[in-house]
């Protein structure tokens, strides 16, 4: 999301195939004055997170032990905690009307979907699976905390643009029980159908431009993000965002083995393997061009990396906790 390219193998893409310093969104806006912080309190090294973020512009990164531990669902510090404390270490900076690009990676929420005992159970359901009760009771009071921090961001700063989406779907049983027991999905990916596919690698997001309100993207891949923020913002340089821009009136997803393309029309074209169709080649083609330059830019030498001098602001990345790189 942060760098604009696809991930098309089952991995933990900056965990071991980041190891370049790359102009992503946060080098990109710190290039140009922005304060580039991002928030998770989880331990700092976890995915690797303190290189990768370092390496992609972010200049402060405030992981567990920067915060208080004030409201917790067990091991996971409760939403409500984790923004009130995320505005309260950027109060300086909105106070100075300084830019920022401030990106929150929430903790709770994650399996099995505990809560506190301030935290009662509202949700129930008929299913037999425990994670879909579970889910919908932590969604509950996750969707109320998040709405709550919109209110705030908004009320402080009108001008805004605010983005928020889910990384994956929850994980409700085995064999995508919770999921099978609603029809949506089969017990096996390998029967799933081209809809199935997506509603698979589909989360909710909502996109805010300021005071010109919610932005109409549809169904939009996460990795196209980062250009659809830049344009908002009116920036037109060259970016490495511009290597993954659509193809003429759909988007690629990719997956592990295969992906689907999304056209306009709503239809879902499934491309598994070869012979493909002359949709799925054209998709095809450009997904192994996207895969060279992403190799180029994240492990190679970077001979598709604009030529624009990144400025020490976007260099160095300092840890309130002193952190070790």
């Amino acid at each position: 999301m942060l760098c604009g390219f696809p991930v098309a193998k089952d991995n933990v893409k900056f965990e071991r195939q980041l190891i370049n310093e790359v102009p992503c969104l946060p080098h990109i806006l710190a290039d140009k004055g922005y304060k580039t912080v991002v928030s998770h309190p989880n331990v700092p090294v976890f995915w690797n997170r303190v290189n990768a973020y370092r390496n992609i512009g972010f200049q402060n990164y405030y992981a567990k032990d920067d915060f208080v531990l004030d409201d917790m669902n067990r091991e996971f510090l409760a939403d409500s905690s984790l923004y009130r404390q995320v505005l309260e270490k950027l109060s300086d900076s909105l106070a100075k009307k300084q830019p920022v690009l401030d990106y929150i990676v929430t903790y709770f929420g994650h399996w099995n979907y505990p809560l506190s005992e301030s935290r009662p159970n509202k949700v129930t359901s008929a299913s037999k699976v425990e994670e879909v009760s579970s889910y919908g009771n932590t969604i509950y009071y996750k969707s109320r905390e998040l709405i709550d921090f919109i209110e705030q961001l908004k009320k402080r700063d009108p001008d805004s643009i605010i983005v928020v989406f889910g990384d994956h779907l929850p994980f409700l049983g085995e064999n995508f029980a919770g999921y099978v027991d609603s029809g949506v999905l089969t017990t096996n990916r390998s029967d799933f159908s081209s809809d199935m596919f997506k509603f698979y690698v589909s989360t909710p997001m909502i996109v805010i431009d300021g005071q010109r309100g919610a932005v109409k993207v549809g169904s939009l891949p996460l990795y196209q993000v980062p250009k659809l923020l830049l344009n908002l913002l009116n920036y037109t340089e060259p970016t490495i965002m511009d290597y993954t821009s659509s193809l003429p009136d759909k988007h690629i997803r990719p997956l592990p083995g295969l992906h689907f393309a999304l056209p306009s029309n709503g239809t879902v074209e499934l491309c598994k393997e070869p012979p493909f169709s002359e949709d799925c080649q054209t998709s095809s083609h450009w997904l192994q061009n996207v895969s060279v330059v992403s190799n180029d830019l994240f492990i190679g030498r970077q001979f598709t990396r604009p030529r624009h001098s990144i400025t020490e602001a976007g260099a160095p990345l300092s840890n309130e906790a002193n952190l070790s790189p």
